[in-house]
């Protein structure tokens, strides 16, 4: 089953303006089909370093590799040859044409030292993930822009889900092959996700070290997911060195595994936590680790929150890489303890607050928050939303709002 991507017009935009175009992201998000779709399409060469034997072709020379290779051309796995890159950069710098190279990368090229020296000034880098609901559903999901807009978000229409409707969701994830699974057969599809990660680049980036330690770090990790949770502490709860345990953690940043929300920067809101939260990339490998499920869920209802937790920012983190207002995406919590799950920064300073709710009840206590962000912060506040599973929107005064999540991916135009 191939989705189309909401990425792809941005992916477009870019090959026509600079010579080396990066997609990067987790291993199965679905980098190589984007990548074979353009090739498919006559418009590039496809090299996939996959392939042993064109690693072993590029690094015994890379100059001739370069130049048997029709123009443009994409590069599959990209960071598995880093003999390339400087015989790319002479390249470019002789013919410097738009789209002259598409890479895929399953780790962070902007983490490599060589990769910053030689080619950072050449590349523009787009982040892909697994899909999204709305791209799950024909949508092109526009969320973050429609609630930056002026009309009201409770006159807008939702999808319908049960509970039960919108955690198979949940548990199912956006991986685009997990989707061609049967749910029975989930297990077996994430065991050999991270099995392979383990065999394939944690390995070969940290010669066999930590290979067995980091699963079980994996593991402690999930069950603290969309928390905060400080060094010392994570270093008890894993017994493992401070310093180690902050080497494994980039790792998993590295390899798009993991990913730290900030919080609100001082110039926005003074005297809040410091602390970033963890995040999966996600929900469905979350739910995974934590050994959650439809009949299980409500037995564990504190990992239940954080697995919702970590559904909505995934879906705020797709729609970050293709909306058209620019956002940065970060957490409240004041020194009090009252917090804001996420807060949503436009390039004028602009605010969008969203609390996460667990039940279909919401009460005025759920959206002292959302007013203590419009009270004390130094930018204006233009709307707080409280997502929870109900299906009703409920308007609750004070700019603030009650939405059901699928909001994210209702609010939306059909592809």
């Amino acid at each position: 089953m191939v989705f189309k991507r909401n990425i792809r017009f941005r992916l477009e935009a870019a090959l026509k303006t600079y010579p080396i175009v990066i997609v990067s992201g987790a291993r199965k998000t679905g980098k190589t089909t984007l990548a074979k779709q353009l090739a498919e399409q006559k418009m590039y060469d496809y090299v996939n370093f996959a392939d042993i034997r064109n690693v072993i072709a590029a690094q015994d020379d890379p100059v001739s590799f370069i130049n048997k290779c029709e123009q443009p051309v994409i590069f599959d796995e990209i960071q598995r040859v880093p003999e390339l890159y400087l015989a790319i950069k002479q390249d470019v710098e002789r013919n410097s044409m738009a789209g002259r190279y598409l890479f895929t990368a399953s780790i962070d090229l902007n983490q490599n030292q060589t990769f910053n020296d030689l080619l950072a000034q050449h590349s523009h880098f787009l982040p892909i993930y697994p899909l999204s609901q709305g791209e799950l559903s024909h949508n092109f999901d526009a969320f973050i822009d429609i609630v930056f807009g002026k009309d009201l978000l409770v006159n807008k229409s939702c999808v319908a889900y049960s509970r039960n409707q919108l955690f198979e969701r949940v548990f199912m994830g956006g991986f685009p092959s997990v989707q061609e699974v049967q749910y029975e057969q989930r297990d077996g599809w994430f065991n050999n996700y991270i099995t392979s990660i383990i065999n394939n680049e944690i390995t070969r980036m940290m010669h066999i070290e930590g290979s067995t330690t980091i699963p079980r770090l994996l593991f402690t990790l999930a069950k603290h997911a969309s928390l905060q949770m400080n060094g010392a502490l994570k270093s008890r709860q894993t017994a493992i060195a401070v310093t180690t345990l902050n080497r494994y953690i980039g790792l998993l940043k590295n390899l798009y595994i993991l990913y730290a929300q900030s919080s609100l920067p001082d110039e926005v809101m003074s005297r809040v936590a410091k602390t970033a939260k963890l995040f999966m990339i996600d929900a469905g490998f979350l739910g995974w680790l934590l050994d959650l499920n439809i009949s299980n869920m409500h037995m564990y209802k504190e990992y239940a929150d954080q697995l919702l937790h970590n559904f909505v920012y995934n879906e705020l983190q797709k729609q970050l890489s293709w909306n058209t207002t620019q956002v940065k995406l970060y957490h409240m919590r004041t020194i009090n303890g009252v917090m804001v799950d996420f807060v949503l920064e436009r390039s004028d300073g602009t605010l969008v607050g969203i609390t996460v709710k667990n039940n279909n009840n919401v009460a005025a206590k759920d959206i002292k928050g959302l007013l203590q962000l419009k009270e004390c912060a130094d930018t204006p506040l233009h709307s707080g939303i409280v997502l929870y599973p109900g299906n009703e929107s409920i308007p609750m005064g004070n700019h603030i709002s009650v939405l059901p999540i699928s909001a994210l991916w209702s609010f939306g135009k059909t592809s």
